[in-house]
C-alpha cells in the first residue's frame, strides 16, 4: 500500500469487552488508522468493504471464522487471528494470514504485534533496479523471482513479469524482508504461499514451484513462525 494512504482496519469479535480493548490497542499502535468493528461476521458481510487488515476472532458464536477464510481473503490484504484458544493455530494457516495472537498475552503484546505487522507488511515499497531503469515496486504484489537464461525475472499478481538488473543473490540480500529462497533459481514471497508440501509450494495464482531438499526445513520453520 502507499504509505500516505489511510490504513483501513476491521475488528470482528463477538465478546463486547474484548472488542473494546482490541480497538484500543489498534488506536494506540496505529493512531492514524481508520477502524471498523463488528460483533458478528454477518455484519461485515452485509457491508462487503475491503480492508488492509482484519483482526479476527476464530470462534464467533457457533461459527469458526477460519471456515470463511476463503471469502474473507477477498476483502483483506492481511489477516491477524486474535483469539483466546491456541488449538487451531495450524488450521488457521492460509494466504494473507500474518499471525495468530493469543488474547491472554495482553494489550501491550498486541500493540507490539500490530506495529510489527505494519512495519513488515504495510511499508513494502522499494526502489528496484531494472534493465530499463529504476522503478518503485510494492512487494506486497510480488509473487516470486526466478533466474533463467542469465536473467532475473520478477513475477507479480498482475500476471506479468519484469527483468531486474541484479543477481538472484543480490535480490536475496536486499529484499530479505519480503522474499525467501526455495531453490537455486527461485525466491518466493511467503505471503502468497497457499499450500506447502515437502517438495513444492503453491502460490496464490496457483503457480506451483519446486522446493529444493535443503530448503524444505527452513521454509517450514519460516511458515510456522509466522503463525505465532
Amino acid at each position: 500500500m502507499n504509505q500516505n494512504e489511510t490504513i483501513e482496519i476491521c475488528v470482528i469479535d463477538d465478546n463486547p469487552q474484548d472488542l473494546k480493548w482490541i480497538i484500543e490497542c489498534v488506536r494506540q499502535a496505529l493512531p492514524d488508522a481508520r477502524t471498523d468493528a463488528f460483533s458478528e461476521l454477518s455484519g461485515f458481510i452485509r457491508q462487503g468493504k475491503k480492508y488492509d487488515l482484519f483482526l479476527l476472532d476464530i470462534v464467533l458464536g457457533e461459527t469458526l471464522s477460519i471456515h470463511h477464510a476463503g471469502y474473507l481473503q477477498k476483502y483483506a490484504s492481511y489477516i491477524l487471528y486474535v483469539t483466546g484458544i491456541d488449538e487451531l493455530m495450524r488450521a488457521s494457516f492460509g494466504p494473507k494470514v500474518v499471525g495468530y495472537f493469543i488474547k491472554q498475552d495482553g494489550k501491550q503484546a498486541l500493540i507490539e504485534k500490530l506495529r510489527e505487522i505494519y512495519r513488515r507488511y504495510m511499508t513494502a515499497s522499494e526502489t528496484v533496479p531494472l534493465i530499463e531503469g529504476d522503478r518503485r515496486i510494492d512487494f506486497n504484489h510480488v509473487l516470486y523471482l526466478m533466474s533463467a537464461n542469465r536473467m532475473i525475472r520478477l513475477y507479480s499478481e498482475e500476471g506479468n513479469h519484469i527483468i531486474l538488473d541484479l543477481s538472484l543473490r543480490e535480490c536475496e540480500i536486499r529484499y530479505d524482508r519480503y522474499l525467501f529462497r526455495i531453490s537455486r533459481t527461485v525466491l518466493v514471497n511467503p505471503d502468497h504461499i497457499i499450500r506447502f508440501t515437502d517438495r513444492s509450494v503453491v502460490l496464490s495464482d496457483n503457480k506451483e514451484l519446486e522446493v529444493s531438499r535443503r530448503r524444505q526445513k527452513p521454509l517450514k520453520q519460516l511458515l510456522l513462525s509466522r503463525q505465532v
